[in-house]
């Protein structure tokens, strides 16, 4: 699927045109399905408008993930009963992935990836977990909120 590579919006430009077509391009994780032909002005308002709808949900400032522990992407800043929680900006960032995708595996290699934009070293991935989940607690989070799936990687629990 095409959301596991990316999170920006995806608009299909195509000349097929049967539904069937559609609802795999949706169902492949599209955004948007736009046939030819089109204009280029209604292109540029459609890509438009995706692109501030991901802005929006983007910046939903504060998540709580339990009565405990919530996440202020505004502020980026993980708080622990309303206090906020020192960490790394590396941290703050895994923590953040994990928790917009919880529930789902990553390895090690992918979450370098997708924290740091370039390939590398996956164990750096897993002393900044024993850190993150150490800062956690220290701040009377109790309960371990990244579940490690051995031999895959790292979740955040659903």
């Amino acid at each position: 699927m095409i959301r596991d590579a990316v999170s920006c919006p995806i608009i299909f430009l195509t000349a097929r045109v049967e539904d069937a077509d559609k609802l795999e391009g949706f169902a492949a994780g599209g955004d948007d399905y736009v046939t030819k032909p089109f204009s280029l002005e209604v292109l540029g308002a459609r890509v438009s408008a995706h692109i501030a709808r991901d802005r929006r949900v983007r910046t939903r400032s504060v998540i709580c993930v339990d009565e405990v522990l919530s996440i202020d992407f505004g502020r980026r800043a993980v708080l622990v009963n309303g206090i906020e929680v020192s960490m790394t900006k590396k941290e703050y960032e895994i923590c953040a992935l994990l928790v917009k995708h919880r529930g789902q595996t990553f390895d090690r290699d992918r979450i370098y990836e997708l924290v740091w934009g370039e390939p590398g070293d996956g164990s750096v991935v897993t002393e900044h977990i024993r850190r993150l989940r150490k800062s956690l607690s220290e701040a009377g989070a109790e309960g371990d909120y990244i579940k490690t799936v051995w031999g895959v990687g790292y979740r955040w629990r659903a």
